[in-house]
C-alpha cells in the first residue's frame, strides 16, 4: 500500500428510527481535562460532511483546537536544498512508469523527473486525489482549522509544519522509498482511497484497521511517522505546561492511523490515566482494501 497515499455505510435501524453512520470520534478526559477527538482523512470531499454535531459544537464553544500541525503556518516553512533527482534513482523500467503516469495526469514528465523523490511523490499523489475529486482544503484538519479560525477559537498545533515537513527530506536519496512505494501502489491506489473514505464515512473500525495493518512501511520510517509522534502527542497532551488551560474543553483532529491500531494515541493516553470513550455509531464499509 503506497506510503504517500497513507501519509493521507450501511443504515442501523433501532424500531423505527433509522440513525446515520458517523465517522470514529471518541471523547477522553482526565480530571477536569475534556477532549473531543476525531480521525481526520487529510484530503476529502464534501461527501464526508457535516461532521457530527458533538465536534463542532463542541468546537465553537470550546478552548482551543489541537491538531498535528497549523497548516496555516505554510509560508513560514523552509525547504533544503535538493541533492537527489528522482531520476537519479529510478531504474528504467521506474522511469517509464512515471512517464506513463505522468502523461495520463496531463503533467510534464521531465519537470517530475527533476524533482526531489518525496516532492514528486507527494506531488503526483496530490495530483491524482484532486483529480479524484478529493481537495486538501475539504481534509478534515483543515476544515476544522477554517472553522476556528472564523470563531476566532485558538489552533494549538502538536508539532509544527516545519518537523513534518523534515520527516520527508530527512529520508534516505531524499525520499526514494517513497517514490518506489508510490509508483509500485499506482494501480491500486484509486480503490485504495475510495475505501479509506467509505470507511471513514462509516467508522468502519475493522476496516480501517486493516488498511493500516496492511502497510509496506519500513520499521525505522513506521519509527519515525507513526511511534515516536504518537508518544510525543500523549506526553504534551498528558502534561501540565502543554495546554493554555488544563481544566479546559478541546477536540483534537489528527491523522485517523494515529488513533487505531498498536500503540496509538488513544492507548498511550489511556495507560497515562485518561478515561476514553468511544461515541460514535458504526456501520460496516461496503468495500475492501486491495492487496
Amino acid at each position: 500500500m503506497s506510503l504517500s497515499l497513507r501519509l493521507i455505510a450501511s443504515l442501523l435501524a433501532i424500531v423505527t428510527t433509522v440513525t446515520k453512520a458517523e465517522p470514529l470520534y471518541w471523547h477522553i478526559s482526565k480530571g477536569d481535562l475534556n477532549i473531543y477527538v476525531i480521525g481526520s482523512v487529510h484530503v476529502g470531499n464534501e461527501s464526508m460532511y457535516p461532521l457530527p454535531k458533538v465536534i463542532t459544537e463542541s468546537l465553537a464553544h470550546g478552548d482551543g483546537l489541537i491538531t498535528e500541525a497549523d497548516t496555516r503556518n505554510a509560508n513560514q516553512v523552509n525547504y533544503p536544498p535538493q541533492t537527489v533527482r528522482s531520476d537519479e534513482v529510478l531504474t528504467a523500467k521506474q522511469l517509464k512508469k512515471l512517464d506513463r503516469i505522468t502523461k495520463k495526469l496531463g503533467l510534464n514528465s521531465q519537470r517530475y523527473r527533476a524533482m526531489s523523490p518525496w516532492v514528486t511523490a507527494i506531488s503526483i499523489q496530490n495530483v491524482h486525489l484532486e483529480q479524484l475529486g478529493y481537495q486538501s482544503r475539504n481534509g478534515i484538519d483543515n476544515h476544522l482549522i477554517g472553522q476556528a479560525t472564523k470563531d476566532n477559537i485558538p489552533v494549538i498545533g502538536l508539532e509544527t509544519l516545519q518537523f513534518q515537513i523534515n520527516l520527508l527530506t530527512k529520508q534516505d536519496q531524499q525520499g526514494k522509498e517513497l517514490l518506489v512505494s508510490m509508483l509500485d501502489e499506482w494501480q491500486t491506489s484509486t480503490a485504495t482511497m475510495q475505501c479509506l473514505v467509505q470507511s471513514w464515512k462509516a467508522g468502519d473500525k475493522k476496516n480501517l484497521l486493516r488498511f493500516a495493518q496492511a502497510d509496506s512501511m519500513p520499521n525505522q520510517m513506521k519509527q519515525n511517522v507513526l511511534s515516536n509522534r504518537n508518544q510525543d502527542w500523549a506526553d504534551k497532551i498528558n502534561s501540565k505546561t502543554f495546554l493554555p488551560n488544563q481544566n479546559g474543553h478541546y477536540v483534537m483532529v489528527v491523522g485517523m492511523l494515529h488513533l487505531i491500531g498498536e500503540g496509538n494515541v488513544l492507548s498511550l493516553l489511556e495507560k497515562q490515566g485518561f478515561k476514553v470513550e468511544r461515541l460514535n455509531r458504526s456501520s460496516q464499509a461496503n468495500c475492501d482494501f486491495p492487496k
